[in-house]
């Protein structure tokens, strides 16, 4: 069985918060997202925990600071 496939997306630059140097944020959603989320691509392999938080909300929101 091929795994689900979800689309990915990333919080433009200008509505990240200020307080974050370098911050990452995807959402991954079935939906198209609200104005300012971009599509960049697709998660072929998402993880149990996404999964899980996709099936219980049909989005799963990440932010991950890299500086």
């Amino acid at each position: 069985m091929r795994p689900t496939v979800y689309d990915l997306y990333q919080m433009k630059a200008e509505r990240l918060r200020e307080a974050c140097e370098r911050p990452t944020a995807y959402l991954s959603r079935r939906e198209p997202p609200i104005d300012y989320w971009e599509f960049v691509g697709v998660e072929r392999k998402p993880s149990r925990f996404t999964i899980a938080e996709m099936e219980e909300h049909g989005f799963c929101y990440q932010e991950v600071l890299s500086g």
